[in-house]
């Protein structure tokens, strides 16, 4: 087996893939001591990045407390984790006990260069695993743009329920114009413009509010 030694994880909900850019300070970055890598084709990547899938119980046990994380004062073991390399891009997944994916991380970019050398003198590793053909809910958002789809979302929600339609109303009519529409499907609409990847309205939305927050308008 084939390990990659000192190198930093940030490992996050698999339905999430951070690059290493997009890292925050308060992200709890883990210093791998030692982890198994492997070399797989395209298609194993492509699953496992895009799909649900479930890792063979040989491959877990292949892989069973073989990645360690360094420690204050003494090194902990990670039961279910891996480097899958295609000789292009390399991430780091951490399995739960039913052999799915939990946790993934990317590598910091001189960290990804030497694997992706192994990678080129390894032949592809035949990975066992099912797929359920079910595609994961991966959002096209950046970070940033997350945790501010988060901000307004709770915002919409929070302005609804408290019934301040004098807000709502106002942050309609900035996205859509004035029209005679009820509440509720200007409040509908308003999230699924922000849930539906919709970049301009997220931004315009964000803006307003943060102004509102800053300088106590929009009450």
């Amino acid at each position: 087996m084939i390990y990659i030694y000192d190198i930093l994880l940030n490992f996050i909900d698999g339905k999430r893939m951070y690059e290493f850019f997009e890292w925050n300070s308060e992200d709890v970055v883990e210093h791998i001591k030692r982890i198994p890598m492997f070399c797989v084709s395209d298609r194993v990547m492509e699953d496992i990045l895009n799909n649900n899938v479930t890792f063979s119980h040989k491959f877990m046990s292949d892989i069973e407390n073989k990645t360690i994380v360094f420690g204050n004062s003494f090194d902990n073991l990670i039961k279910y984790a891996f480097l899958f390399s295609n000789g292009k891009r390399c991430y780091a997944f951490e399995l739960n006990e039913e052999g799915k994916v939990i946790y993934s991380s990317s590598l910091l970019l001189d960290e990804e260069e030497e694997v992706l050398e192994i990678c080129d003198t390894l032949q592809k590793l035949d990975v066992e695993y099912q797929t359920d053909n079910k595609d994961l809910d991966k959002s096209l958002l950046t970070r940033r743009e997350e945790k501010k789809k988060n901000f307004v979302e709770k915002d919409l929600i929070y302005t609804y329920k408290n019934k301040n339609y004098t807000k709502l109303k106002y942050l309609y009519s900035e996205c859509f114009g004035n029209d005679d529409t009820s509440y509720k499907e200007k409040f509908n609409r308003l999230v699924y413009s922000i849930n539906n990847q919709d970049s301009f309205y997220l931004k315009r939305l964000n803006f307003i509010l943060r102004l509102a927050h800053n300088n106590k308008i929009c009450k």
